[in-house]
């Protein structure tokens, strides 16, 4: 185990704790980030391609929470007021991809589980 492990870690610009020796639960370093984001991203194109996710080529942003509802599990989907959020999977993947706009769209690690999820304002609707 590395001494200082957070000092690789993709939130480390904005922690900046320099002398942690434990890692932060649900951390992980930008390598660990990107080969998970590069599996997602593939797993995502063959669904697609395979036709297991027949997803229109534009979705625009009120009609998301619909598409997530048709292919994503209920707990892979939450909200807090307006804005909509999913989790980081091949289908959500597949479904941010095709959104009309994307200019508000971030991501987000949870505190509760240290899982990435997607936070799309004003997109969620009773």
């Amino acid at each position: 185990m590395a001494k200082y492990p957070c000092r690789k870690c993709v939130y480390f610009e904005n922690c900046g704790d320099n002398m942690r020796q434990m890692p932060c639960m649900g951390r992980t370093t930008k390598s660990q980030r990107k080969a998970f984001e590069r599996e997602m991203c593939d797993y995502a194109e063959k669904a697609t391609h395979n036709g297991d996710i027949n997803l229109p080529d534009v979705i625009e942003p009120g009609n998301v929470q619909e598409w997530a509802e048709m292919y994503m599990k209920p707990e892979e989907i939450d909200h807090h007021y307006s804005d909509l959020y999913l989790k980081l999977t091949p289908v959500s993947k597949a479904i941010v991809s095709r959104l009309k706009y994307t200019s508000l769209l971030e991501k987000f690690i949870s505190n509760i589980d240290g899982s990435v999820w997607y936070d799309l304002p004003f997109c969620y609707h009773a």
